[in-house]
Protein backbone atom coordinates (compact mmCIF):
# COMPACT_ATOMS: atom_id res chain seq x y z
CA UNK A 1 0.00 0.00 0.00
CA UNK A 2 1.65 3.22 -1.02
CA UNK A 3 0.78 6.88 0.70
CA UNK A 4 -1.54 8.16 -1.81
CA UNK A 5 -3.94 5.21 -0.90
CA UNK A 6 -3.47 5.77 2.96
CA UNK A 7 -4.14 9.10 2.62
CA UNK A 8 -7.41 8.60 0.25
CA UNK A 9 -8.96 6.13 3.25
CA UNK A 10 -8.55 9.12 5.29
CA UNK A 11 -11.49 11.83 6.10
CA UNK A 12 -9.14 14.81 5.37
CA UNK A 13 -5.93 15.13 3.72
CA UNK A 14 -2.49 15.19 5.28
CA UNK A 15 -2.05 18.02 7.26
CA UNK A 16 1.75 19.52 6.16
CA UNK A 17 4.01 22.27 7.03
CA UNK A 18 6.66 24.09 4.51
CA UNK A 19 10.09 23.67 5.33
CA UNK A 20 10.41 27.27 6.85
CA UNK A 21 8.25 25.98 9.39
CA UNK A 22 10.02 26.36 12.94
CA UNK A 23 9.66 23.54 15.06
CA UNK A 24 7.76 25.52 17.75
CA UNK A 25 4.86 25.74 14.73
CA UNK A 26 5.34 21.86 13.92
CA UNK A 27 4.82 20.98 17.70
CA UNK A 28 1.86 23.85 17.98
CA UNK A 29 0.46 22.27 15.28
CA UNK A 30 0.86 18.14 15.84
CA UNK A 31 -0.78 19.38 19.15
CA UNK A 32 -3.69 20.80 17.68
CA UNK A 33 -4.65 18.40 15.31
CA UNK A 34 -3.82 15.45 17.49
CA UNK A 35 -1.34 14.10 15.08
CA UNK A 36 1.84 12.25 15.30
CA UNK A 37 3.68 13.79 12.14
CA UNK A 38 3.43 16.05 9.25
CA UNK A 39 4.19 15.76 5.60
CA UNK A 40 6.72 18.55 4.75
CA UNK A 41 6.53 20.57 1.10
CA UNK A 42 8.60 22.58 -0.85
CA UNK A 43 8.15 26.13 -1.93
CA UNK A 44 6.46 24.57 -5.10
CA UNK A 45 4.24 22.38 -3.16
CA UNK A 46 6.06 19.15 -3.66
CA UNK A 47 6.26 16.64 -0.96
CA UNK A 48 10.35 16.47 0.31
CA UNK A 49 10.02 14.88 3.51
CA UNK A 50 8.14 13.53 6.81
CA UNK A 51 8.87 15.27 10.05
CA UNK A 52 7.76 13.08 13.13
CA UNK A 53 7.24 13.19 16.90
CA UNK A 54 10.38 10.89 17.08
CA UNK A 55 12.21 12.87 14.67
CA UNK A 56 11.26 16.38 17.20
CA UNK A 57 12.64 14.67 20.45
CA UNK A 58 15.30 13.17 18.97
CA UNK A 59 16.42 16.58 17.27
CA UNK A 60 15.51 18.28 21.13
CA UNK A 61 18.18 15.45 22.44
CA UNK A 62 20.94 15.85 20.11
CA UNK A 63 20.65 19.66 19.76
CA UNK A 64 18.83 21.14 22.96
CA UNK A 65 15.23 22.72 22.82
CA UNK A 66 13.57 25.42 24.02
CA UNK A 67 13.55 26.76 28.00
CA UNK A 68 10.67 25.62 29.59
CA UNK A 69 8.71 28.31 32.24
Amino acid sequence: MDIKSLLKKRKRGAVGVSTEATIEECVSLLAKENLGALMVYDADGKAVGILSERDIVQGLAKWGGLTLH
